[in-house]
């Protein structure tokens, strides 16, 4: 049996005593939260610890709080790594509950899921003292803070906290005016998970007061998002040229103006030259950055791509940008002869940033291996690929992932001659 009363986890064995285990817990618990001030401290569970936990929170009048989790989900690691460490969901979480983890993965936990209904992971289930369960959240609404304190006040019935049932019945009701939708629109991506339905969108604007919409930030971000020239919130934004001109660099232009180019492209009902034919017209140099980018970009996926590398690269150092389109750069620059170092660093660039903002992926840092390799910095790849196999700490969820750990081996293993590309192939 091991415990890490300094650490974030506590790891309870199987014990032949129950007296024993439930002093155990007991203590942990205890002491737990003697030292962890408003630190969610979690207790790692399974079948067989279930009913020893809830005996201690019936002895502390707390709820239970069961963090169903697994290796193998991405979201489950993002709630535990991000969401969880929220000042405010960390604060309620402390004060209110007894939280426990149980990693559903290892096979362990089956009477659990059976008991609470369990259907999808990471889930969230609360219990009261007399072993009701208060409320159940699955995977699809918890996808931010927000969302797992929302489901948390919700199991406690705080006085003003709403369920998704009554925010759903008012809008069937007929329930339209613009602060509600706000409201509404919030609960409904809480509950679901999916993107806002472009109607509801639609009928949250227009109800807005027409002289304060663009200083709205919210309706803003909305008509820009949501704008195109086949519905009337592009009407809108051409109307508000001054606002969009405020605000206007070149990112947003190719986010924008090249979202629009591409879902007309995809659109059995709109012709792409008749798009950019509108957008010069209604928008003129503010959209250029994005006409200019959209024909590079799709230049790159004919059999003339490598003619278009430089100019890719031309362009992006011309607006300071990132080369974020790797899906067609990549492959191409790799696979060139010979390479040129200028575009491999700023890759590398690219690349190191995504692993230092986005933890630690797998596929990028196969990628920064490769790199490094292509660039001639043998030792340096092979010192990469080995620190990068050490922090894995996830089973891979994919052949691909399975091909990169395997890649990065061979490469710390000192085969300085394997190449990242045949990788690539399978993913682009």
């Amino acid at each position: 049996m091991l415990t890490a009363l300094g650490g974030n986890y506590f790891y309870i064995c199987t014990m032949k005593s129950p007296f024993m285990k439930y002093l155990l817990i007991v203590l942990i618990v205890v002491i737990s939260q003697t030292l962890s001030g408003q630190q969610i401290k979690w207790i790692q569970a399974d079948d067989s610890s279930v009913e020893d936990i809830l005996s201690i929170a019936d002895n502390k009048e707390r709820v239970t709080c069961f963090f169903m989790h697994a290796d193998w989900s991405r979201q489950s690691r993002h709630m535990e790594d991000v969401f969880f460490h929220d000042h405010d969901v960390n604060k309620y979480y402390s004060q209110h509950f007894i939280n426990a983890k149980i990693n559903v993965g290892e096979g362990k936990s089956n009477r659990i899921i059976t008991n609470y209904k369990i259907s999808s992971l990471p889930a969230l289930v609360f219990v009261d003292t007399d072993g009701n369960v208060l409320k159940v959240a699955s995977n699809k609404g918890l996808f931010s803070g927000r969302a797992i304190l929302k489901v948390a006040r919700l199991a406690m019935k705080e006085p003003g906290e709403m369920d998704w049932s009554y925010y759903r019945d008012q809008y069937r009701g007929g329930q339209r005016d613009w602060q509600f939708l706000e409201y509404y629109i919030d609960e409904r991506m809480l509950e679901t998970g999916l993107p806002t339905p472009y109607h509801i969108i639609e009928e949250y604007i227009y109800d807005v007061p027409e002289e304060g919409r663009m200083q709205n930030a919210r309706v803003r971000n909305y008509i820009l998002a949501y704008a195109n020239p086949s519905n009337e919130l592009y009407t809108i934004m051409r109307q508000e040229q001054a606002k969009i001109q405020e605000l206007h660099n070149v990112v947003m232009s190719i986010d924008i103006f090249g979202r629009m180019l591409n879902e007309a492209q995809r659109s059995r009902y709109m012709r792409v030259d008749n798009i950019k034919r509108q957008l010069q017209s209604d928008f003129g140099e503010l959209s250029y950055p994005a006409l200019e980018y959209y024909e590079i970009v799709n230049a790159l996926n004919t059999s003339k791509s490598n003619a278009y590398v430089d100019e890719y690269f031309e362009f992006i150092k011309k607006y300071h940008l990132q080369p974020t389109y790797y899906e067609c750069i990549l492959p191409l620059v790799l696979s060139n002869e010979p390479v040129n170092q200028e575009y491999l660093n700023l890759l590398l660039e690219y690349f190191k940033d995504s692993v230092r903002s986005f933890n630690n992926d797998i596929f990028d840092n196969a990628i920064i291996t490769g790199l490094l390799l292509k660039s001639g910095n043998v030792e340096d790849a092979m010192l990469f690929a080995q620190t990068a196999i050490n922090k894995v700490d996830l089973l891979p969820l994919n052949k691909i992932e399975e091909k990169c750990i395997v890649y990065m081996q061979k490469v710390a293993n000192g085969h300085s001659n394997i190449s990242i590309y045949p990788i690539l192939e399978d993913v682009f």
